[in-house]
């Protein structure tokens, strides 16, 4: 009988340290994309620790099926999970695997996937949908984009990242860029740092840093400088 509560007070004592751990880390993840996303915006230590707590706090971000935390949104955007119907999108809301967000004009989106703290932001008239598999490795990443304009800042050394539209798919392992996506299905990519590859049916393409690939459907991709 002791021993039998003496396992499972080890069991809860590890289940607490694993808990603990799993926040700590998120709450890390959190604090440099906060600071990224407000940076420009001259935000305080404290009023980013206060974000951070208030996130960590009304999200439960580490629940297991969550693979992205919404840091922020500026303008009008929405979500839909599932067969739901579209519904407001808002600051600490947990997106799931299969989970469609569109953005409006004049509006922007920056979230942070809860396993490597890569970031992505949604710009003004996006449509994308965002898909999380996960493994030992971390979740593995992929975003299909119906049309609009991204930025992304992938961490290194993760479990993968691919952004795929009707046109092409750009696929990294770490690195930040930029994807547009025009009515016309003319996809680019600009490349801030690291590599990007560029691929249609006819052939790849690698962006790199200060470099702009362009995909058009039934086209080799082109590489050129960025202005």
């Amino acid at each position: 009988m002791k021993s039998s509560k003496f396992t499972s007070i080890l069991l809860i004592f590890g289940l607490l340290l694993f808990t603990s751990a799993v926040v700590t880390q998120l709450s890390e993840y959190l604090t440099e994309a906060v600071k990224v996303v407000y940076k420009n915006d001259g935000k305080t230590d404290k009023s980013i620790s206060d974000d951070i707590r208030e996130l960590l706090g009304t999200s439960n971000a580490y629940a297991g099926r969550d693979v992205a935390l919404v840091l922020k949104v500026s303008g009008k955007a929405e979500v839909k999970s599932g067969s739901n119907n579209w519904e407001s999108l808002n600051r600490g809301t947990r997106l799931h695997g299969g989970d469609q967000v569109r953005t409006s004009d004049q509006t922007l989106v920056a979230l942070v996937f809860t396993d490597d703290k890569s970031m992505l932001k949604i710009r003004s008239q996006s449509q994308v949908t965002i898909h999380g598999d996960r493994s030992k490795a971390g979740i593995k990443k992929r975003i299909d984009m119906g049309i609009g304009q991204l930025w992304a800042k992938v961490t290194k050394g993760g479990a993968g990242f691919r952004i795929e539209t009707p046109t092409g798919v750009a696929a990294v392992k770490g690195t930040e860029f930029y994807v547009n996506l025009g009515l016309d299905g003319v996809m680019e990519v600009i490349g801030v740092e690291g590599l990007v590859q560029l691929g249609g049916r006819l052939g790849n393409v690698n962006v790199g840093a200060g470099q702009k690939g362009v995909l058009e459907k039934g086209k080799l991709p082109l590489l050129g400088q960025t202005k």
